[in-house]
């Protein structure tokens, strides 16, 4: 006997319609996966990019630095011989500006010695000039020192650093050495 069953299997369609939402929810999660590991491709793409301009221009700056290392080391080099070469330029001009002034005072000097003294020596110090020698008497020695400050060449206070009575062959002498002052301008001027 052959039965047949009229009525239908009815299957809940809350039942059918479970697969369905998840396969979506699945699809859905892929989809969400699929777009953060897109974004997460792209951002690490754009770095790598970024990363090597950034390196390339790290490498322009050093060579940059380099090349600029070089020319500080040139101009300072350079700035050092300038400022030399000024030192040098003053002293040639301090010394044109001089020039013959050595002459200039011991002419002074020369034509301020009175009789009856004798220079031995005259040199330049620090302080101004030294002039040492021998005198005949003690009116000679001061006779000197008053011509000496009336000459341009030497300036004035003129101070006896030593003065000593000696004996010498002719009678006694007088020993001495003065410091004065000694005016460059007014001796270059002359």
């Amino acid at each position: 006997m052959i039965r047949i069953n009229l009525v239908r299997d009815r299957v809940p369609r809350r039942q059918a319609a479970v697969p369905a939402r998840r396969w979506r929810g699945v699809l859905g999660g892929c989809v969400v996966v699929a777009a953060a590991a897109a974004a997460a491709g792209w951002q690490h793409w754009s770095l790598q990019q970024r990363s090597g301009r950034l390196a390339d221009e790290l490498a322009a700056a050093d060579r940059a630095l380099r090349e600029l290392s070089t020319v500080s080391d040139e101009l300072a080099r350079l700035e050092s011989r300038r400022a030399d070469l000024t030192l040098r330029g003053a002293a040639i001009d301090e010394l044109r500006r001089t020039r013959g002034g050595a002459a200039r005072l011991l002419d002074g000097v020369g034509r301020s010695v009175p009789d009856g003294l004798r220079l031995s020596g005259v040199r330049r110090s620090p302080e101004g000039v030294v002039i040492a020698g021998r005198a005949a008497t003690l009116a000679a020695l001061s006779d000197f020192v008053a011509r000496l400050e009336q000459s341009s060449q030497v300036e004035s206070p003129i101070e006896i650093v030593d003065s000593r009575t000696e004996e010498a062959p002719d009678g006694e002498a007088v020993r001495f050495e003065l410091r004065a002052g000694f005016d460059a301008q007014a001796v270059s001027a002359s």
